[in-house]
């Protein structure tokens, strides 16, 4: 530390005209700190013990007044000084244009720093903060402010883009934005982190949108009234769109329930848990609408564990009813349809089969069996041996061994008739009446067609009626 003032004098700065102006700058700041700590040394110790009365009172004369100085040198360069009770001023300057300002007051320091070229570096410090700001000559300008509470920095260019950061106790903030329009904006505090993008997509304003927070996670994007939210909760999540929502993944495991107003895609492929294709479920055309699903696979089961199976066609709005359709009652053991069965084509298949027959079949009115002399061929008189056929089948009365009345039935033993028909030469070709099938388990059945026992038996009674008109003489 100086002790006399001399030193200061003798250790004012000199250049030798080499030093750039960076090297001049840091130097004359450097003497005006030892200046000034030489001042604040030399009043902190003056008293009246080192000095004369009339010297005292001639300094403090002296000190009592502003102190102004102004240095300059042949290049042009300045250094300007003003102390006054208020405060310390300083302005040092290079004839290249680069100025260097200095203000000390009891309130707090101010700096600014400006080269020839226009950048600027700005520096304002007091007991409640710090801010500073640094601009370019193109015009981009970082501006920063620090307090205890907090900090706060902007970022900002020529052409219009802005960066700005907040920083507190709380949490941080910051905002993002260019000059087209479109704008960043992200917060994070102890209650989570949201972030949002919002801008125009083809003049439609659109943003983006990430929050999280302790509850879960929302991820939304909307553009005009178009948009899609995801939601992540502890207890489930959810999804809503607009639009559409595509996967490309190998699979999507759900445990759980599933639940969608639509399903669209005109191929479907459903696999079982090893992968292996289990069937299909299409989208096509229809023959009684434009469209219908149809599902395929190698088998298929609908079935009702507590209720009915119900299949309907053409809703009516008035009835609130289907036009026609089937119901399958697990608890009635029936199946209940409404409308004409109808197969979709003539003469080809059976309602039963010779391993499954039906117990019983209730009518209103009797069968209308095919009759029309266009469907037959090989028409003919019925054969004599048929008639005697007729005289060797015995009717009988029976139970049933499927039966639960126990009731007698009527009717005839197919065995007998096979016995009849062999007496009479007459083979399974030659009568229809008599039928004799395979069951899948290797055992043989035996059915009859009653309704081919009727031209027997209307021949027989016309046998018998010829018979009875000769006996009584008349023919």
């Amino acid at each position: 530390m100086p002790s006399n003032w001399l030193y200061i004098d003798t250790n004012f700065p000199s250049f030798t005209q080499k030093e750039s102006d960076g090297e001049k700058i840091e130097t004359m700041q450097d003497y005006l700190f030892m200046l000034v700590e030489q001042l604040r040394y030399t009043l902190r110790n003056l008293d009246l013990k080192n000095m004369n009365k009339a010297a005292a009172e001639g300094f403090v004369k002296t000190i009592t007044q502003p102190i102004y100085a102004e240095i300059k040198n042949a290049e042009g360069s300045i250094t300007q000084l003003g102390v006054t009770a208020d405060g310390l001023a300083a302005r040092i300057s290079s004839a290249e244009g680069n100025i260097t300002q200095l203000g000390v007051t009891a309130d707090g320091l101010a700096a600014r720093i400006s080269s020839a070229e226009g950048n600027i570096t700005q520096l304002g410090v007091t007991a409640d903060g710090l801010a500073a700001r640094i601009s370019s000559a193109e015009g981009n300008i970082t501006q920063l402010g620090a307090t205890a509470d907090g900090l706060a920095a902007r970022i900002s260019d020529a052409e219009g883009n802005i960066t700005q950061l907040g920083a507190t106790a709380n949490g941080l903030s910051a905002r993002i934005s260019s000059n087209e329009g479109s704008i960043t904006n992200l917060t994070v505090d102890v209650n989570g982190i949201r972030t949002q993008v919002s801008g125009k997509i083809n003049s439609s304003e659109a943003q983006t949108l990430i929050d999280q927070s302790l509850n879960g996670i929302t991820l939304s994007a909307t553009s005009g009234e178009s948009g899609t939210i995801f939601k992540l909760m502890y207890d489930g999540a959810v999804l809503a769109s607009t639009g559409s929502v595509d996967l490309y993944v190998d699979a999507v495991n759900v445990y759980g329930t599933l639940t969608a107003e639509r399903l669209q895609g005109s191929s479907i492929r459903i696999l079982d848990d090893d992968g292996n294709r289990c069937g299909y479920i299409y989208s096509t055309y229809a023959s009684s609408a434009d469209t219908k699903i149809e599902i395929d696979s190698d088998a298929i089961e609908l079935g009702g564990d507590d209720g009915s199976v119900f299949i309907g066609s053409r809703w009516d709005r008035s009835t609130k009813a289907y036009y026609a359709s089937i119901e399958v009652d697990g608890y009635s053991q029936e199946v209940q349809i409404k409308g004409d069965v109808i197969p979709n084509a003539d003469a080809t298949y059976s309602l039963g089969s010779r391993n499954f027959v039906w117990d019983a079949i209730y009518c209103s009115t009797d069968t209308l069996n095919g009759s029309d002399r266009n469907i037959k061929n090989s028409i003919e008189a019925l054969p004599e041996k048929y008639v005697r056929m007729f005289d060797l089948v015995e009717p009988k009365r029976y139970k049933l061994n499927s039966g639960t009345s126990g009731r007698f039935h009527t009717g005839f033993i197919a065995q007998e008739v096979e016995d009849a028909m062999r007496a009479c030469g007459i083979d399974s070709q030659e009568f229809a009446g008599w039928a004799r099938a395979q069951r899948e388990d290797g055992s043989k059945t035996y059915f009859l067609r009653y309704s081919e026992f009727i031209p027997i038996l209307w021949a027989k009674v016309r046998e018998q009626e010829k018979r009875l008109k000769r006996l009584e003489g008349t023919t």
